[in-house]
């Protein structure tokens, strides 16, 4: 999965990755998002926590977004 992860980062950079697992050990978690990603959910997740976790992963991209556009101008 990480792997694939890194792959999709090259080619899409400003796409946020959320790792949705089975694995929960915390040693595990560290090293999957030091590898590449923004958020990790531990099956089974609550509806509520998935939405949560991918709305504000967007709303932190339009953001980093924003401030991008603005140090263009």
């Amino acid at each position: 999965g990480s792997d694939l992860a890194v792959r999709l980062r090259r080619m899409h950079p400003k796409t946020p990755v959320v790792y949705y697992t089975a694995e929960g050990l915390l040693h595990e978690r560290h090293a999957t998002l030091a590898k590449c990603g923004e958020a990790y959910l531990v099956k089974p997740a609550e509806p509520d926590e998935i939405e949560w976790t991918v709305a504000n992963l967007l709303i932190a991209k339009e953001i980093a977004e924003q401030g991008a556009r603005q140090n263009v101008e």
